[in-house]
């Protein structure tokens, strides 16, 4: 498991003749991985769902920069 993730919103799914799906997928809100697991052939994940630190506009310049190197 990774230990941190970003919840998916699914938008839109195509279902394909094997059974397989494509999905569409828009993301969400960021969480931290406590314990993760298998039901019924699928992982699982006890999560904490993060929030976001607020920025000072002062910082926006320097913030932008790291982000885009």
């Amino acid at each position: 498991y990774a230990e941190y993730g970003t919840v998916l919103e699914i938008r839109d799914r195509v279902l394909l003749k094997d059974g397989c799906s494509i999905l569409s997928t828009v993301g969400g809100r960021r969480f931290r991985v406590l314990s993760g697991g298998e039901r019924d052939g699928y992982d699982t994940a006890e999560v904490e769902l993060l929030r976001d630190s607020h920025v000072a506009d002062e910082h926006l310049p320097s913030l932008h920069e790291l982000h885009y190197k």
